[in-house]
């Protein structure tokens, strides 16, 4: 009797400690949105179907897919020339935006919770928007590597990596002009790469902040800047 008394004693205590353990786990919280996927205005194109309000501006309807988890989303798109930004949340997979006329963007999508959690970012898809021009300039480069304020070590042979993403809307891309110097408002050219090519090496010395920028350039004669970037050699 001693024996059985003791079993279920024991059964009772291990029961209890596996509720507690239960009742003691870790609550992770509510599931993040998954990384959207854009769906217009397609990347690197021209974007024909605004509503044209007057010769400056035309309405132009961005679309997505819809996500998991995601009870919003927040629009961002950028006007690439002149770096403004407009950002705007809706529950909807669309969403209706102002733009520029003859004007290249950049956008992309986050998905939120309904507490505001945010996922991860879509990709970043650019684009022209029409205006009343024949032909439009390369798009502005982004510049990829180094980051803008990074520090990086040269190659054993005092070189470094610079890498960036281009592209044209017409397809007539001619090629890049990389910029570079110690001081922001004297850049020399330092490389000349083709339509095909999105990275270059140059010489550096350590222990100097470096400036670069890249000039995309067509076959009109049109060009368009990414803008400076700096970064330390250690």
């Amino acid at each position: 009797m001693k024996r059985i008394v003791l079993k279920n004693w024991i059964g009772t205590v291990v029961l209890i400690a596996a509720m507690v353990l239960a009742g003691c786990k870790k609550d992770d919280g509510p599931s993040l949105p998954g990384a959207v996927t854009l769906v217009f205005p397609e990347n690197n194109s021209e974007c024909l179907t605004g509503i044209v309000l007057n010769q400056q501006t035309s309405e132009v309807e961005f679309r997505w897919q819809a996500t998991n988890n995601a009870a919003t989303y927040r629009l961002t798109v950028r006007h690439l020339g002149d770096g403004t930004t407009e950002q705007l949340t809706t529950s909807n997979t669309t969403a209706r935006v102002v733009l520029d006329r003859g004007a290249p963007y950049s956008w992309s999508v986050v998905g939120q919770t309904a507490s505001g959690m945010s996922g991860p970012s879509s990709a970043t898809f650019q684009f022209y928007n029409a205006g009343i021009t024949l032909t439009y300039p390369p798009f502005p480069a982004t510049l990829i590597s180094p980051g803008s304020g990074a520090s990086i070590t040269a190659s054993a042979q005092g070189q470094v990596l610079l890498e960036w993403i281009g592209g044209d809307v017409d397809g007539d891309l001619n090629g890049y002009e990389v910029f570079l110097g110690t001081a922001v408002d004297n850049l020399s050219s330092a490389a000349q790469v083709g339509p095909f090519s999105t990275s270059t090496t140059v010489s550096v010395n350590s222990g100097t902040v470096y400036f670069w920028e890249v000039i995309s350039r067509d076959a009109e004669g049109n060009s368009s800047s990414s803008g400076v970037y700096s970064f330390r050699v250690l």
